[in-house]
């Protein structure tokens, strides 16, 4: 392989010199890169253009159970298998169709479950259940909850063809192996199998990519994944009756209560020290958040 980028490197005589078109380009040169004159049309350099073609393929399955509100509280639960194609994307700017591959916001498993829970307590209620106005209004009508949602991460982006630029950034060269690792064995020093993308070259791993050579990896593993959506909210509010149509309610909500990280992507520049690693030091969701509302409901 490097015997064939000396080759194609290799200026030869240029057939475009002197040619009117070409003056005041690279093109004008005596001479030029065996490797532009094997391109499809060599008297132009590169062509930048853009292609609306492409498909996707969504298939699921969603199931619900839902338990109205009834004797103080309600649940409900849902929860969804999906699997996520899409051939949107060229590998690189020469190929004739998208490449299918696994898309970019596909997440194979989501669990959510939300329930609320009304105290006994208060006007027409198991306890307390003829109350003054005072009473009523300072312990009937509390109610907690909490929504919990667990989901798959989305599939980690080796590189991306870049129109503009008519280049494959991020571009890295694949061995072959299986490129992820175990759950357990994940963590921010090492999120992927970085082995699965040793040089064939020299064997030296974190090694730039052979220069023209034609990307043949895709830019998405199915099991390679950014850390996985885990999120819990708690509410409780409480509303004051103030006549048959107008109450005030009063919310107290913690936002991710737990305060779980969501992690940044690691990074996947194959020269990059870091290369494997979750390297920065924010986290893509926010931290725990804390609110209070009032609100005049008539």
């Amino acid at each position: 392989m490097n015997d064939n980028s000396t080759f194609l490197n290799t200026t030869v005589t240029n057939p475009f010199a002197g040619l009117p078109e070409v003056v005041g380009t690279t093109l004008a040169n005596a001479t030029i890169a065996r490797s532009q004159l094997l391109r499809p049309f060599p008297g132009f350099l590169d062509i930048l253009g853009s292609n609306n073609d492409g498909k996707s393929w969504y298939h699921s399955g969603q199931f619900s159970l839902q338990k109205r509100f009834s004797k103080g509280y309600t649940i409900q639960t849902s929860y969804t298998w999906s699997k996520w194609l899409q051939a949107t994307e060229y590998l690189n700017g020469g190929d004739a169709k998208p490449t299918r591959m696994i898309a970019d916001q596909d997440a194979p498993h989501r669990l959510a479950f939300s329930g609320m829970y009304e105290f006994p307590l208060g006007k027409g209620k198991q306890f307390l259940s003829k109350p003054n106005w005072l009473t009523n209004a300072v312990v009937g009508g509390w109610q907690v909850g909490a929504t919990v949602q667990l989901q798959s991460g989305f599939p980690i982006a080796f590189g991306q063809y870049n129109i503009t630029t008519a280049v494959t950034s991020g571009d890295i060269f694949y061995k072959g192996g299986d490129p992820s690792i175990p759950s357990s064995q994940r963590n921010t020093s090492k999120w992927f199998n970085t082995s699965a993308f040793i040089s064939v070259l020299n064997d030296t791993s974190t090694n730039a990519s052979p220069v023209n050579h034609l990307r043949t990896l895709p830019f998405r593993f199915a099991n390679v994944r950014r850390d996985y959506i885990k999120n819990v909210d708690f509410t409780m509010k409480k509303d004051i009756m103030l006549r048959e149509t107008m109450k005030i309610q009063l919310r107290f909500e913690l936002l991710n209560a737990f305060n779980e990280p969501y992690f940044p992507a690691p990074v996947t520049s194959q020269t990059s020290t870091s290369f494997g690693q979750i390297s920065a030091s924010n986290q893509d969701n926010y931290a725990r958040r804390a609110q209070v509302g009032l609100k005049f409901i008539f």
